[in-house]
């Protein structure tokens, strides 16, 4: 972060996962750098998939990992997804990097759709 080999995160969709952090306190820190550097404010959209043995949980989806998240971008008004299959979890759905999309968050059901591609 803050080099010429940061991401743009103007308009994107932050997709977020993790395995084996020593203590939530290094998530806490990740979403505060991301806060301080102007990127939250940027995006259009948070995925925040698997979150597991963080701080020696062994579940793949850590509800305390995902409140810290949440405590960081929730001001922020723009779709959130939590628990979205991706990352080092042994059910992983593919994600395509660059790709445009359409995240619809509703009560009973969170949808991210893939638009077309050329």
């Amino acid at each position: 972060m803050g080099t010429k080999y940061d991401f743009s995160y103007k308009g994107a969709i932050l997709f977020i996962e993790e395995i084996g952090e020593n203590g939530y306190y290094k998530i806490d820190r990740y979403m505060q750098s991301l806060e301080l550097s102007g990127a939250l404010s940027k995006i259009k959209g948070i995925v925040v998939g698997g979150m597991k043995n963080i701080g020696g949980a062994a579940e793949p989806y850590d509800d305390k990992a995902y409140k810290i998240i949440a405590e960081n971008v929730n001001k922020y008004n723009i779709p959130k997804i939590f628990g979205f299959p991706n990352g080092h979890i042994a059910d992983t759905q593919p994600l395509i990097i660059g790709a445009t999309v359409t995240i619809t968050v509703g009560d009973e059901k969170t949808t991210l759709k893939y638009n077309n591609q050329r």
